[in-house]
């Protein structure tokens, strides 16, 4: 009786088979989100046709990075509006913090190389500072109470990001995603 929506994660490129869940969901008055954020294999993949909204995010660990953002596809107009309602208060999220977050992801990217990764340590602790500490606190995005969670999340995209998810968009490599496909596919 609680239950207000059912929301399905597709995973490793993979898409789970939404017909059946979607059926429950009707017979239950139930909203349907679907997490397509592993599973977009281009702009012409828009989520289940029937879902009531279909999310797409960009996050760093995305095969298809923008190094953050996220897009929404929502199936009815009334839910869409009360969304952009609430959204129409957010501020914009600053070049700079874009820049930052996308400058955080090269290190990382570059420091994970092993010998890389290896001095960055040696020097960390030269310096007196731990590195597991000072490494996980470069990538973690979300530091703090559940608030501040919350208020870094409702923050509208800067130009930049928005300038990297439509070239994400636009230059999807289908045939890699196709191999990261058949690999996610033969883990599950």
């Amino acid at each position: 009786p609680d239950t207000k929506v059912i929301l399905v994660a597709h995973v490793y490129g993979t898409r789970f088979p939404m017909d059946p869940i979607i059926e429950f969901a009707r017979r239950h008055k139930l909203l349907v989100i679907e997490d397509c954020a592993e599973a977009y294999a281009g702009p012409d993949f828009r989520g289940h046709p029937l879902s009531d909204v279909s999310m797409f995010s960009f996050g760093p660990i995305k095969y298809s990075t923008a190094w953050g953002g996220a897009l929404c596809r929502i199936r009815d107009p009334q839910l869409l509006e009360k969304m952009r309602a609430v959204q129409a208060n957010w501020k914009y999220q600053s070049r700079g913090a874009y820049l930052w977050k996308a400058f955080k992801f090269l290190i990382l990217t570059f420091g994970i190389q092993p010998f890389i990764y290896w001095i960055i340590c040696r020097l960390l602790n030269l310096l007196g500072k731990n590195h597991q500490t000072s490494l996980v606190s470069l990538v973690r995005s979300f530091v703090g109470p559940d608030s501040a969670y919350f208020k870094r999340l409702r923050i509208k995209p800067s130009a930049g990001l928005c300038l990297n998810m439509e070239r994400r968009i636009t230059h999807f490599d289908a045939a890699s995603f196709g191999r990261h496909r058949v690999a996610g596919q033969a883990m599950i």
